[in-house]
């Protein structure tokens, strides 16, 4: 369980990008189990979800702005949604 040094971290960003990478990690791990992987897409989909995770820190209330235009788009709530359909092939049917 987070302490308060640690909500202070999170909120001051000290270590966001390996704290996401951590946590991406952790989720892959989590959701593949046994299943065999290539290294290169666990790979990508680690980092796409330590990409979605930061993104989602630094969007409060889960909105986005893309390319500093007037257009913006809300985040998916489940950080896992755009990662599963590059594990999918690898997984079984019940995943």
């Amino acid at each position: 369980m987070p302490n308060l040094d640690d909500a202070e971290a999170y909120i001051r960003d000290n270590g966001t990008v390996a704290s996401k990478l951590d946590t991406a990690r952790a989720m892959i791990e989590e959701y593949v189990g046994e299943a065999y992987v290539p290294e290169s897409v666990l790979n990508e989909a680690t980092l796409a979800l330590a990409q979605e995770l930061f993104t989602r820190q630094k969007s409060p209330g889960g909105f986005v702005q893309f390319g500093g235009s007037e257009v913006a788009g809300r985040l998916s709530r489940d950080p896992m949604e755009p990662i599963r359909p590059m594990l999918k092939p690898w997984l079984s049917p019940f995943a």
